[in-house]
This record gives C-alpha cells, sequence and structure tokens, in this order.
C-alpha cells in the first residue's frame, strides 16, 4: 500500500486492512485491522493585515484587509466587527456605520476585505477610533496573533 501526501485539511482517515488466501501458512489473528491515517494539513491562520488602519473623516469608505497564512487547504470563515472606540456609530451624530459579517475563504485564497462607512460630518472633533476584531474561526481556521485592530479616522474638521 502505498499512501499518497495532499494538502486538503481534512478529518483522519481508515483503511480497513485485512489478510486472506494465505498459500503454504496458516493465519494468525487478527486477521483485520484498522489503520488510522492522522491528517498534518492545516486551514492556516488569519488576521488583520495591520495592527492600525487609517482614513480621513471625508474618505467615504475604509477598506480593512484581513490575511490568511499558514496553511490554505481548506475552505474557512472568521466573524469580523467594528465597534466604537472614540468614535461612534450611534445618531444622532454618527462617525461611522456599525459593520460585522464572516469572511469566507475558498481553497487557495489568502486575503479577503470587508469596508467600514466612515460619515463625514461638520462637526470639530479630534481623531477617533474604531476598534476593530476577529473571532469565531472556522473550518480548522486559527485566529493569529492580530486578531485586533484599530482604525483611525484622521478629522478634516
Amino acid at each position: 500500500m502505498t499512501l499518497i501526501p495532499d494538502t486538503v485539511d481534512e478529518p483522519h482517515e481508515t483503511v480497513v486492512l485485512t489478510l486472506s488466501n494465505p498459500t503454504k501458512v496458516a493465519l494468525g489473528t487478527p486477521e483485520v485491522t484498522t489503520l488510522t491515517l492522522t491528517d498534518n494539513d492545516t486551514a492556516g491562520r488569519v488576521q488583520f493585515g495591520a495592527a492600525d488602519y487609517s482614513v480621513g473623516e471625508g474618505g467615504g469608505t475604509a477598506p480593512i484587509t484581513v490575511t490568511r497564512s499558514g496553511g490554505t487547504s481548506s475552505q474557512a470563515s472568521v466573524d469580523y466587527a467594528a465597534s466604537d472606540g472614540g468614535a461612534t456609530s450611534t445618531p444622532p451624530n454618527p462617525d461611522y456605520s456599525a459593520t460585522g459579517g464572516t469572511l469566507s475563504f475558498g481553497l487557495g485564497e489568502t486575503t479577503k476585505t470587508f469596508t467600514i462607512p466612515i460619515t463625514d460630518d461638520a462637526i470639530v472633533e479630534g481623531n477617533e477610533t474604531i476598534v476593530l476584531t476577529l473571532s469565531n474561526p472556522a473550518g480548522g481556521l486559527a485566529l493569529g496573533p492580530q486578531a485586533a485592530a484599530t482604525l483611525w479616522i484622521v478629522a478634516d474638521d
């Protein structure tokens, strides 16, 4: 039997081996055994592409990059969210639109991007922050060390 390595992250697999039809010898016991093939492939880890992002208040949207490394051999996903730091998403004067969802990575995919809508207001204020987080990795994916980041809204008033 020859084992053929692959790069697919999958559950352990089993092969049933059976001895039969002996010639000039008697079969011992057990005649049947199970061989477990332990998977050594990984779905990798996911993290933000940077610790800090910035966008001008009049920038419209802020693109945020999430990267996958260390293995891309399966489909995987991770949740993302943007929450209030110094900036707020609540009326009457929101600085941005609350954003969250799930990023789905296909086989071989290493980069995904989501955007955060920024509100351009006429209020005189300093630079503000939005907290970015990744959570709930699935499909064998793990969170990397940069699972949180900061988005800076640079004031223009």
